[in-house]
């Protein structure tokens, strides 16, 4: 419920708050506007107050409607705070302070192999954080939720690199494969649990599916890790 404190509160809503409502009633389709409205309501509730002030309208937009766009399905967390604190609390959302963080681009994620690949271009997953990093120039240039191979079928360890690429969606839902080695491949799925959930495959969102195809060329080293 809005309090007194609240920034989304229409009785006494902040600048900033007041431009950003009015773009998304811009920009947004008609359609979308309620979900989004309602998503941005909830995004601005959990950063901290103190935070507000240095925030810009524009780049908090961009923020909420890329947030939305990636959101999980099942409706809780948007899916990059989901990757940069997979461990939430019980009622599904990560602390203030988690979403605080990401604002200030703070927490990047670590390389295990900065220095591997064309240019230090690879890819790495972390099966304890349940993330796969996109690196590029040695650095972390995506990192995305996953889930990898469920404890009956699980993920196999170690240096791999991608020997061929699928596009679309086959005949056991797998959507925009990148095979790393056998039947093991990053691929979209409908059901992405922030546990290994999969036959052993490591699946990401469909959201994001297309733009990590693209973006592995065959012969990029992958590394697989506890």
């Amino acid at each position: 419920m809005s309090g007194a404190g609240d920034p989304m509160d229409s009785t006494g809503t902040s600048p900033l708050v007041q431009e950003l409502l009015a773009r998304i009633a811009e920009r947004v389709s008609a359609a979308r506007l309620p979900a989004v409205r309602e998503f941005a309501r909830a995004y601005v509730r959990r950063i901290s107050p103190e935070l507000l002030p240095d925030l810009v309208a524009e780049e908090l937009f961009g923020q909420i409607v890329g947030l939305f766009e990636l959101a999980d399905r099942r409706g809780t967390e948007p899916l990059a705070v989901r990757a940069f604190n997979p461990t939430l609390a019980s009622d599904g959302y990560a602390a203030k302070a988690v979403y605080a963080m990401v604002l200030r681009h703070q927490g990047a994620y670590r390389l295990r192999y900065p220095r591997s690949g064309t240019n230090g271009k690879h890819v790495e997953f972390d099966w304890s954080r349940q993330v796969l990093v996109l690196a590029q120039r040695g650095r972390p240039y995506r990192v995305y939720h996953t889930s990898s191979g469920a404890p009956v079928t699980p993920t196999v360890f170690g240096s791999y690199r991608f020997y061929r690429q699928d596009p679309g969606t086959n005949s056991k839902g797998m959507v925009h494969s990148s095979y790393f080695i056998g039947g093991y491949a990053i691929h979209g799925y409908p059901s992405v649990p922030n546990f290994p959930a999969s036959h052993g495959c490591l699946r990401v969102p469909i959201p994001n599916a297309w733009s990590i195809f693209n973006w592995i060329d065959i012969g990029d080293p992958i590394y697989t890790y506890r």
